[in-house]
């Protein structure tokens, strides 16, 4: 079950990628600019984001992995 904090917390990182534009080439999402926007630890950054995954919020991009890790949110 996600908690509700997740979604909530994750409003303001998703409307300040969303508002840079899809075609940005960095509106990719990775676990750095969800702390630096959010203001979380890396631990809290990686909850949230294995939150958002589950529940479909946003996916990995396909042929990253590891530190170069990146998502997009699904619209």
């Amino acid at each position: 079950m996600i908690c509700w904090c997740i979604v909530i917390g994750s409003i303001r990182v998703n409307r300040i990628i969303l508002s840079r534009g899809i075609n940005h080439p960095q509106s990719g999402l990775t676990s750095k600019k969800y702390m630096k926007i959010a203001r979380t630890t890396s631990a809290t950054a990686s909850r949230d984001i294995k939150g958002l995954l589950t529940l479909g919020c946003i996916e990995q991009v396909e042929g990253t992995s590891g530190r170069n890790v990146r998502y997009v949110v699904i619209l």
